[in-house]
């Protein structure tokens, strides 16, 4: 009799909604009984799932999975509108809320090979991750989280929170991010605004002097497009593209290396002046992406710049790569989306197979990789996420703290493969 009234009040305990265990990652086939929040032996008492969802145990509770390509959302199972990697970190913007994979609240030790929602964000139109920290817009404001060690977060006193902070004083009217090793801008209304970081200019404002505050980069204010590389901060102007912060390699394009670059300098590129629409910022390279081409320019010792070489550039080159659309760069890799059917292409780095082209082969030249119907890219340090016309993500490359969000951390993911659903 004990035994029967036990196994009755475990049976009742999932209750008639669904319990979402977001941080748990193992996985189990059925509920024991023993379990004191076990939900029946073949799950069968769990709740109906959400649709687009099936239901499931997870850690002996009921929790519920999202058929590829929707990812889990407040509202059940949703479709992306919007990834965002960098570092170790993946994110994808829901119907207005974030969540995030990897090395997902900007600390080694906190990370999720799935995807986990970032708690007091609402709202949201766009977002950017840095190294080991992220931002995310909302009505116009920014709220960062993540490492604060130099001020990145826009707070003046060093933080590091998994919950959003206040919004950074000083930005208002935002409407795009990019973030850098340690140091983060946004493109406003009124032209661009950084903050964090200085040591090598690239906050822009002439100096190479801590910020404690958000500045005003000057000539910016007809910027449509920015990014942010290691030490780097690029803006497409007036069509044009112009680069400040670290030099050395030549990722500011203008026809030197020094090492400081603190104000912005124009780009020079090999053929005339096209007119670009987007700019990528890797660790030391920088990409644009221009009316009818691309190109490149800076650090090239694994071929990132895609021209063939391996010899370190200060200005542009072009890549050859027709129709492209979009364009993405990491640590020595770059991936750009073009040809008809909106294909991916990849050439740099591949030891952690950030290229996705199911090997580890570096490749100095654009190389077409298996993924079309890509409306977007975005690269962390050795991963690689896309966003598909369908609303689906899939990453590849770089896997030990689990930012390909494949359900699971590997050393690696060759291929493109879709985020889980869990």
């Amino acid at each position: 009799m004990r035994t029967l009234l036990l196994v009755s009040l475990l049976l009742a305990s999932c209750g008639n909604s669904l319990v979402d265990h977001l941080g748990v990652t193992t996985a189990q086939t059925s509920c024991p009984t023993e379990s004191v929040d076990a939900c029946g032996t073949t799950c069968a008492q769990c709740p109906v799932a959400p649709e687009n969802g099936t239901a499931e145990c997870l850690n002996h509770a009921c929790s519920y999975r999202c058929s590829a390509p929707y990812l889990k959302c407040e509202e059940g199972c949703c479709l992306a509108s919007a990834v965002a990697a960098g570092g170790d970190t993946s994110c994808a913007l829901l119907q207005g809320a974030v969540r995030c994979w990897g090395a997902q609240l900007g600390s080694n030790a906190l990370t999720s090979p799935a995807p986990v929602q970032i708690g007091g964000l609402a709202s949201v139109s766009a977002l950017a991750v840095g190294r080991r920290h992220a931002c995310a817009i909302t009505a116009g404001s920014v709220r960062c989280w993540g490492d604060n060690e130099v001020g990145q977060l826009g707070q003046q006193t060093p933080a590091s929170s998994a919950i959003p902070l206040d919004a950074v004083a000083g930005v208002s009217g935002a409407i795009a991010l990019a973030l850098g090793d340690r140091h983060s801008c946004a493109r406003t209304g009124s032209g661009v605004v950084c903050w964090g970081a200085n040591e090598l200019g690239q906050l822009g404002d002439g100096t190479q002097a801590p910020r404690t505050g958000v500045i005003h980069v000057a000539g910016t204010s007809d910027a449509t497009a920015i990014a942010a590389g290691l030490a780097h901060t690029c803006a497409v102007l007036g069509g044009g593209v112009s680069c400040w912060g670290a030099g050395g390699s030549g990722q500011i394009g203008n026809g030197s290396m020094n090492a400081a670059e603190p104000s912005p300098a124009a780009v020079k590129f090999s053929s005339g002046s096209p007119v670009a629409s987007a700019v990528a910022a890797g660790h030391n390279h920088s990409c644009a992406l221009l009316s009818s081409s691309l190109a490149c320019w800076g650090q090239a010792g694994f071929g990132q710049l895609g021209d063939g070489s391996t010899s370190d550039r200060d200005q542009a080159r072009q890549v050859s790569l027709s129709n492209p659309t979009a364009i993405a760069a990491g640590r020595a890799h770059s991936c750009a989306v073009g040809g008809g059917a909106q294909d991916v292409w990849c050439w740099g780095a591949n030891d952690s197979g950030q290229l996705g082209t199911g090997d580890n082969v570096a490749q100095p030249l654009p190389f077409e990789i298996l993924l079309s119907q890509v409306n977007s890219l975005s690269s962390g340090a050795d991963h690689v996420c896309a966003l598909q016309s369908s609303g689906a993500i899939l990453c590849w490359g770089r896997n030990d703290k689990g930012q390909t969000g494949s359900g699971s951390p590997s050393a690696s993911v060759l291929t493109p493969t879709a985020v889980s659903g869990r």
